[in-house]
């Protein structure tokens, strides 16, 4: 898997981000936005922001898959249970990844006609495990062979995640890469990159995040927000 290049300063190397809204057909043949590659137009990227408040151990998360004012905010709370039932404590790094699941998560209408899905980042350990995650779910997929996978209560005891904080979100994150590129229709597949920016292009996401955050809600069980349909 090749990783884009991590920009120290984007804004100043890069003054036009690769990644500008454009307009494309979605699944049901309407004009839709997503931000797309302009190398490549197979490739999609999705912003994300976790945050989180220690002193009252709230957090919250967001992913931007198109411009918000066209409806492209997914945002929610983050939850004391994690996917699999998990009791976890509200922290800065789980507020990330949590934010990195929801955008794998993304439904497939979402990103139809896509073969890749690139998750941006303000957080360069996300982007060097997030690497490291998709050469480990390669690998295991293909010394797997057609053998299923093991679940979360195989996996956890492992040393792979034994004692790896918030084991449980990246357990869930490998399995949803693995699901993305192993769909039966090769057309349909997706593959996955991490990408590190600057602030200053994960502003628009940072704010629902922070809106997220301020809402009284606290969920206690694990949740999967989806995006609006599309007009």
């Amino acid at each position: 898997m090749q990783i884009s290049p991590i920009l120290d300063c984007p804004s100043i190397q890069y003054p036009d981000f690769e990644y500008p809204e454009r307009p494309y057909q979605s699944a049901d043949g309407r004009l839709a936005t997503r931000f797309i590659n302009i190398y490549d137009h197979t490739d999609f990227l999705i912003y994300i922001q976790g945050l989180c408040r220690p002193e009252t151990r709230t957090g919250s998360w967001a992913y931007l898959f198109k411009p918000y004012d066209l409806g492209g905010a997914v945002t929610g709370r983050l939850e004391r249970l994690g996917p699999y039932g998990d009791l976890r404590t509200p922290v800065r790094h789980r507020a990330e990844l949590r934010a990195a699941l929801a955008a794998l998560t993304i439904p497939a209408e979402f990103r139809h006609g896509f073969r890749s899905l690139t998750i941006a980042t303000t957080r360069a350990w996300l982007v060097e495990d997030g690497e490291l995650l998709v050469e480990q779910a390669w690998d295991e997929m293909s010394e797997a062979g057609s053998n299923p996978l093991p679940g979360w209560a195989e996996a956890r005891h492992t040393p792979e995640f034994a004692h790896v904080s918030d084991g449980d979100l990246w357990f869930a994150m490998k399995r949803q890469i693995q699901t993305l590129y192993s769909i039966d229709d090769p057309q349909n597949s997706v593959t996955v990159q991490f990408r590190l920016i600057d602030f200053e292009f994960n502003r628009d996401c940072q704010g629902k995040a922070l809106g997220a955050l301020d809402n009284p809600r606290r969920p206690y069980r694990f949740r999967e927000p989806k995006p609006k349909q599309e007009l």
